[in-house]
């Protein structure tokens, strides 16, 4: 049996959809040549009234671009059909997917227009359009509904993971000395989430999503697609030899290239750490040779080690600021101690005490403790949007510098999140039926917060502040319309690069934040 990528799920994209969306093709007007539709998240979430966008080129590079249904695929799909409909003949499309290879061989006929990833936008705006650019294929628009709309989750993520910037930001602001915080804030937050969400590919989208406002990591997928899918054509460059075929393959000079490719092209980062099973091998009386035989191994560097495997203040009284001290604080580099249990916040206070017990601390220029330079901690437990603000408030309120403290969250930060988070939605707000335009909407009365946008749709800048208005109307603003096209007939048109949208979606207000 073949392994790896033969045995891969195969997705059609004639099949990426909603079933119900198969059939929609027969139920439009005669005689309908435009649809026009457009993404938006309709309300703030308890956390932002703002999202970060990221996510579309993903999509639109592994799922849209190219020649995406070919007439072999035809046969199979029209017999899913007639299956999945109970045996109903004619419910397949097959003109239509069969227009769209031999006019366009078989590349789709829509235009995308987006807001550049990483930009942050109040919620209520629209953030992507998609319409027909072929008359005969306006059913296509919203049949796309259910793949595009899936960037609610790497927005609502990336989102979320801004938040949680922001709060650091503002207790770092006040708490850790200035010249500190741009090189500690990076590596914050960190992302444990890989085991913490439903696929490998969630956890590719979400984690990269985190990536775009912090640094730190475990869920190398994350890496791996931005790399693959947000740093341009190097990727192709440097895949220098067929996997199944190691005849022209120089060890030597692939790893070159991929150093210098990851030299490049690195977004996130990690440090080496123990997890349960090693430190509890021993029983309680072995963790203290396994911490030392760990520092021995690691002499350099940050490391980080469970230390609740059993008592966690034993642990810092009498291994890492006990018997092993000397070794601890003779190391050249950073012990960072992660607590796994109990409250959070109470927790991380005490160990923090306990910690400046056992191995000194100084006070800093703001007026808060700071530990031993070579030991630190992580919160690796319970941390979430909520959790780490009471967190920093009660080590703010213990007299501690957050920069004693870094945080790990996993489904939390990945997983704990849905398409309502945002209420996002994706409608079509324009038509054109026989030569005549349509504004479309939905208003339903017994759900005012459903309401749609109607017409053709663009997003500009007023005195600072981003404002959807008619398309027609963008360039009588000084900005124009800030919705770019990004794809057009099967090609995409703008290859947004992973440094920029981090830069685009840096925290351009932290100087004015308080607590």
């Amino acid at each position: 049996m073949n392994s790896g990528i033969s045995g891969i799920l195969r997705l059609r994209l004639a099949n990426l959809t909603d079933s119900y969306k198969i059939t929609h093709w027969k139920i439009y007007e005669e005689g309908l040549t435009k649809m026009y539709s457009y993404l938006e998240a309709r309300s703030p979430s308890s956390f932002s009234d703002e999202t970060v966008f990221f996510g579309l080129q993903y999509f639109i590079k592994r799922y849209l671009t190219g020649t995406v249904i070919t007439p072999r695929d035809l046969p199979r799909l029209k017999a899913f059909c007639k299956h999945h409909f109970y045996g109903v003949e004619g419910l397949f499309n097959e003109e239509g997917w069969k227009y769209i290879i031999e006019a366009h061989n078989g590349r789709l006929p829509v235009s995308i227009r987006a807001v550049a990833e990483g930009s942050v936008i109040p919620t209520s705006n629209v953030l992507m359009t998609i319409e027909n650019t072929d008359p005969k294929c306006a059913w296509l628009t919203n049949f796309l509904e259910t793949l595009l709309v899936e960037v609610w989750n790497t927005i609502t993520v990336c989102s979320l993971s801004r938040a949680m910037k922001k709060n650091q930001y503002k207790f770092m602001k006040l708490t850790v000395e200035d010249d500190l915080i741009p090189i500690l804030m990076p590596s914050r937050v960190h992302d444990f989430g890989f085991r913490g969400v439903s696929s490998p590919e969630t956890a590719a989208l979400s984690g990269a999503a985190h990536l775009v406002n912090f640094c730190g990591t475990d869920t190398i997928a994350a890496i791996e697609l931005v790399n693959q899918f947000y740093c341009g054509d190097e990727f192709d460059r440097n895949m220098e030899y067929d996997q199944n075929d190691s005849s022209n393959w120089n060890e030597n000079l692939s790893y070159e290239r991929w150093d210098k490719f990851y030299a490049d092209n690195m977004p996130g980062m990690s440090i080496p750490a123990t997890e349960h099973s090693q430190m509890t091998l021993g029983g309680p009386s072995g963790e203290e040779s396994i911490l030392s035989n760990y520092i021995k191994k690691f002499p350099n560097g940050f490391i980080a080690c469970v230390i609740d495997s059993f008592d966690t203040f034993d642990f810092i009284n009498k291994i890492s600021g006990g018997n092993l001290k000397a070794e601890v604080l003779g190391r050249n580099g950073v012990l960072v101690h992660r607590p796994d249990s109990g409250d959070p916040a109470s927790m991380v206070v005490a160990v923090l005490n306990g910690m400046g017990e056992r191995f000194g601390y100084t006070t800093n220029r703001k007026g808060y403790k700071v530990l031993h330079e070579k030991v630190r901690v992580i919160q690796g437990d319970g941390v979430n949007v909520v959790s780490h603000v009471a967190i920093l408030e009660a080590v703010v309120a213990a007299g501690w510098s957050v920069e004693n403290l870094a945080f790990g969250s996993g489904g939390a930060l990945l997983q704990k999140v849905n398409r309502d988070t945002f209420s996002f939605a994706f409608k079509c707000c324009y038509a054109e039926v026989n030569g005549v335009a349509r504004e479309v909407y939905k208003k339903p009365k017994t759900d005012p917060k459903k309401n749609s946008k109607r017409g053709r749709l663009a997003l500009v800048l007023v005195d600072g502040k981003y404002q959807t208005v008619p398309e027609f109307a963008a360039d009588s603003y000084e900005s124009g319309n800030l919705l770019i096209e990004v794809f057009r007939n099967g090609e995409l048109l703008v290859d947004q690069d992973f440094w920029t949208i981090r830069e685009t979606a840096e925290l351009e207000e932290l100087a004015s934040l308080q607590v």
